[in-house]
């Protein structure tokens, strides 16, 4: 205990007794860590424990603010750090990485996503040091995380909520799976991690577990049977009893509430500024749901204003479940508006992708089909796309119509679509192919509609 400010000592530091069969103490070249008050302390002089009785001098600094650095990769960062940040603010934090960053993922019983690009649409604007982050880092770039906040006492309880939640680590050191996660005991049912690839913890699974250790700057999937609290050993040998009450420190929430929806590990975001149903914008109160074609919902969102729509998160199936739950990568899925289901089909591809939706029309039966009073070229979607996308055309009569595909220079790319089209809705699907059979490069790319007198261009986008 500091008694005179500034000032401590002498301070005992114990050595293991050899003379027993358990480990008291130090041995010879440990390194030593400091705490002051629950913070760990920065050491300058001595920190190696050397011999018996030995003296030194260490002075130890708990700075108010520090600096916490994790070096990320391009692509995909499961990422999480362990300073409490003057501000939560999404952008504000990710400051040091945000010219690099392509999208950002959380979870707080359900799916959060923020696209720099796009952030009216984004339903995660808040970060905090209690919940672990996938951060996508765009190509050719350099990036480190330097978040900068008070430090975080190990053992501050996480609060969980039964099924997937995704946590931060706050120990310095990296820690056996089974220690780190020991306070959730037979609560735990399987814990995942990212490291260029995904890494499992099965309780009882050894030796078929691939996440053996946590580590610092990392986050990590934890899925619970029922509310419980995540508190880290300080490796003191002390833990703090868990608290009653249940998620109280962060404030923001999933955009679904729906109970009816599982929420799982992977899922792909789609939004539109301008969503339509049979030509007419989609008003604000509208319920969007998507799913698969069994008709298992698969995810929701609920319109705040006309058109204005997304991040909704679409859930893909849980592999570490017997059941099914969601989407598989490459399967299909549609979507209702107020239960009106819809003719377009959207394709699930990989987790955090970014779909735009725009031009929906209500499904009819067969021999009730509206045939249109004009001509029409429909936005392609999805959009951006990869490999393929469809393109929706309306003609008023059946006739010639020819879909052009051009790159910036003007030039013909391909030309998925010349012949007869019937009146009515038409639809053409481009698989990214030149006339050739080659696949073209991601860029910008124009289709052109010629049908009658009538010609329409539009813009879209092939991302790889």
């Amino acid at each position: 205990y500091v008694t005179d400010a500034g000032a401590y000592g002498f301070m005992p530091v114990y050595g293991d007794d050899p003379f027993t069969d358990f480990d008291e103490g130090a041995d010879p070249g440990d390194k030593i860590r400091f705490f002051v008050n629950g913070l760990e302390a920065i050491p300058s002089g001595n920190n190696t424990w050397t011999q018996d009785r030995d003296i030194f001098e260490t002075c130890l600094e708990v700075s108010d603010l520090i600096v916490h650095s994790c070096v990320l990769v391009e692509g995909w960062n499961l990422v999480s750090w362990r300073v409490d940040s003057p501000t939560d603010e999404i952008a504000q934090v990710m400051a040091s990485i945000y010219d690099c960053v392509e999208v950002v993922l959380g979870f707080e019983q359900g799916g959060l996503a923020f696209v720099p690009t796009l952030p009216e649409f984004s339903t995660l604007n808040s970060v905090d040091h209690l919940s672990g982050y996938w951060i996508k880092v765009k190509t050719g770039c350099q990036a480190t995380l330097e978040v900068t906040g008070s430090l975080v006492p190990i053992t501050t309880p996480i609060d969980v909520t039964a099924g997937w939640n995704l946590v931060s680590y706050l120990p310095i050191d990296a820690l056996p799976v089974t220690d780190a996660l020991a306070s959730l005991g037979s609560n735990l049912l399987v814990s995942q991690g990212f490291d260029g690839g995904t890494m499992t913890y099965l309780p009882g699974q050894d030796p078929f577990n691939t996440l053996s250790e946590m580590k610092s700057c990392f986050g990590y999937w934890v899925k619970v049977d029922v509310d419980d609290a995540l508190v880290y050993p300080d490796g003191l040998g002390t833990s703090p009893a868990k608290p009653a009450n249940k998620r109280t420190q962060n404030s923001f929430a999933a955009a679904d509430k729906d109970t009816d929806v599982i929420k799982t590990t992977s899922w792909v975001n789609i939004y539109s500024a301008s969503l339509t149903l049979n030509n007419k914008v989609v008003s604000s109160g509208a319920l969007v749901t998507a799913h698969r074609e069994n008709g298992m919902k698969i995810g929701q969102f609920s319109l705040s204003k006309d058109g204005h729509f997304g991040f909704m998160s679409v859930y893909a199936d849980d592999p570490t479940t017997k059941g099914i739950e969601g989407a598989t990568s490459g399967e299909e899925f549609y979507l209702q508006i107020n239960s009106i289901e819809t003719d377009q089909r959207f394709t699930w591809t990989n987790n955090g992708d970014v779909i735009e939706i725009g031009y929906l029309t209500a499904k009819v039966e067969p021999g009730n089909e509206i045939i249109p009073d004009s001509y029409s070229l429909k936005q392609n979607y999805p959009n951006p796309f990869n490999p393929s996308t469809t393109i929706n055309l309306d003609l008023q009569k059946s006739g010639q119509a020819t879909i052009t595909i051009f790159n910036l220079l003007g030039e013909i790319v391909a030309v998925p679509f010349d012949g007869i089209a019937e009146s009515g809705s038409n639809k053409v699907i481009w698989d990214g192919r030149d006339s050739y059979g080659n696949s073209v490069a991601s860029g910008i790319y124009f289709y052109r509609l010629v049908a009658d007198k009538y010609t329409e261009s539009k813009k879209m986008t092939l991302m790889k």
